[in-house]
């Protein structure tokens, strides 16, 4: 053999000594090649030295030495570097192997055509010239050629098949490769899937997560499978495929978890919000009451004369509002009304109305013109109005003696005139703007006779 670069013997199957032929089959061998078991931990046979290191001499294999004789070379050039083996030359053939020497064998399946039986051969079933230019190991009871071996495609082979399907994997150049680099390559596969997942997992549903899982699990099979199908690289998926199945299992794990704990700080927020809402339903029915029993009653009202009716109905659109009425004897023949509306609903529209109605019923009682009474209301409000509220309201007297009826409208509804036999009419003539639109403004009267 001639060594081409640096000496490989660190690198190969050592041993310190060997089993040799009888002197009679040495002597007339054309060559000596090494078989030894070379199974993997598991029992199956995935790769297989080209080269032994016998004593500190380079030795070749069964198969490699076979090739030698059968093509005529006197020598083998052995290609190699600091870094191991590179391969063999056998003539212009390069065979090449892994660092160690070694070579990973592409099986296919235990074909009957590989096979002659030698008593077809005695019986001259075998044309002439069958073996003519074909490498032809004989099986006999050769250690490594006659036994039963287990590999990737079969779990039963014969040993003088798995030498052959290496020579075949030498002659065609298609022997599977898995360079020294190959770990990196799955580890930044790994990397990627896993860096993927954890990006667009917390933003999908757990069914949209274990699709997307399963989508880049595919494609990293599918890639796995191409390199190999292709180019004969073997390239483990199962690797990528594993590892960024944990990752989902922890990414939904932790998912679930948080999903929960908002769940209960969720449950617990809105037993609060139900134990607030509960006590400011009942804090607002109070407040209806109140303002309710705030509004005179119809049928109540002291020394209302035989001679007018009084009726009155509010109804709040929520638990509280801003609509409102006022009745009462200025006299015993005058009877002073308000109807009010405040702008809006609720609390602050129900606070509104219940100043404004205190202070038109304390201002009513000493003021009989009415166009004064609403002007010094709107100035009063306005100047106790952050809120910016506003009022439609429509003030009255009523003298039951003489049926004359004063009245003046801020902004509301006009007042319908209804006599016997008559279409309604408007009491139209004394409008002004809402209370607190026009701080200055200044409101009149009108009056007509019932």
């Amino acid at each position: 053999m001639i060594v081409a670069g640096e000496p490989p013997n660190g690198f190969l199957e050592g041993y310190a000594g060997q089993l040799v032929n009888i002197g009679e089959i040495e002597a007339a061998a054309q060559g000596y090649g090494y078989v030894n078991d070379t199974r993997d931990s598991d029992g199956v046979i995935r790769t297989t030295p080209l080269l032994f290191n016998i004593a500190g001499t380079l030795a070749p294999a069964l198969a490699l030495e076979l090739l030698r004789v059968a093509t005529g070379q006197q020598q083998l050039l052995i290609r190699a570097d600091r870094n191991g083996m590179r391969g063999v030359q056998i003539g212009s053939s390069f065979v090449a192997t892994e660092h160690d020497g070694r070579v990973r064998i592409y099986y296919s399946p235990a074909y009957a055509e590989r096979r002659i039986s030698a008593a077809a051969i005695l019986r001259g079933v075998v044309s002439a010239g069958a073996l003519k230019n074909r490498v032809v190991l004989i099986g006999a009871t050769a250690l490594g050629i006659g036994e039963i071996v287990a590999t990737p495609v079969v779990e039963r082979m014969a040993g003088v098949e798995v030498h052959a399907q290496l020579i075949e994997n030498i002659l065609a150049g298609n022997r599977l490769r898995r360079p020294a680099q190959t770990k990196l390559w799955e580890l930044m596969c790994l990397l990627v899937v896993s860096g993927l997942l954890i990006a667009l997992v917390p933003r999908l549903s757990p069914s949209s997560a274990i699709g997307l899982f399963v989508a880049t699990s595919a494609f990293v099979g599918l890639g796995s499978f191409c390199l190999f199908y292709r180019g004969q690289w073997l390239v483990d998926p199962s690797f990528s495929i594993a590892g960024s199945g944990v990752v989902l299992a922890c990414l939904l794990s932790a998912g679930h978890v948080i999903a929960n704990r908002q769940r209960r700080e969720l449950s617990a927020a809105l037993g609060i919000e139900r134990d607030q809402r509960a006590r400011r339903d009942g804090e607002l029915d109070a407040a209806r009451h109140i303002q309710m029993g705030m509004l005179p009653d119809p049928k109540q009202i002291d020394g209302l004369p035989p001679t007018l009716d009084f009726f009155a109905l509010v109804e709040p659109a929520e638990e509280v509002g801003g609509d409102f009425y006022e009745a009462l004897m200025l006299d015993e023949h005058r009877l002073f009304f308000m109807i009010g509306d405040v702008s809006g609903k609720g609390v602050p529209a129900a606070l509104f109305m219940a100043l404004t109605k205190t202070l038109c019923k304390s201002t009513g009682r000493r003021e009989n013109e009415l166009g004064r009474l609403l002007t010094l209301v709107n100035g009063e409000m306005s100047r106790e109005n952050p809120a910016s509220l506003f009022v439609t309201a429509i003030v009255g007297i009523v003298d039951s003696r003489t049926g004359w009826l004063q009245w003046c409208n801020a902004g509301h509804n006009p007042a319908l005139l209804l006599r016997r036999g008559e279409a309604p009419r408007e009491l139209a003539g004394a409008d002004g703007p809402p209370l607190c639109v026009d701080e200055h403004f200044t409101y009149r009267g009108q009056k007509c006779e019932l």
